[in-house]
């Protein structure tokens, strides 16, 4: 029972984790968009914006939010890597 539990905070964490991996790409591509530099490669960086966030230009705004949403992506992440790991202890210890 309680295996199931932490499955499911698992799950919810990781659908967490995708969604504020989501809004920081949203958030990256439209600084991207509203800087006046020339960015050739930088919409490549889009996916792998937790990587590339610090070459950026300084949008006080923008860099808010986005800082946030790292720091969300990277709370969900370690939560649901915590409660799978729990939940497949707890699933062998029960047989």
């Amino acid at each position: 029972m309680l295996a199931s539990i932490m499955a499911v905070i698992a799950y919810a964490a990781a659908a967490g984790a995708a969604a504020s991996w989501l809004v920081g790409a949203v958030l990256y591509a439209r600084t991207l968009s509203r800087s006046n530099e020339r960015w050739g490669s930088g919409w490549l960086l889009v996916p792998v914006w937790p990587l590339a966030a610090s070459r950026l230009p300084e949008s006080k705004s923008q860099s808010e939010f986005l800082n946030k949403a790292l720091v969300a992506l990277l709370a969900f992440v370690l939560v649901a890597a915590t409660a799978y790991a729990v939940s497949a202890n707890l699933q062998r210890l029960s047989r």
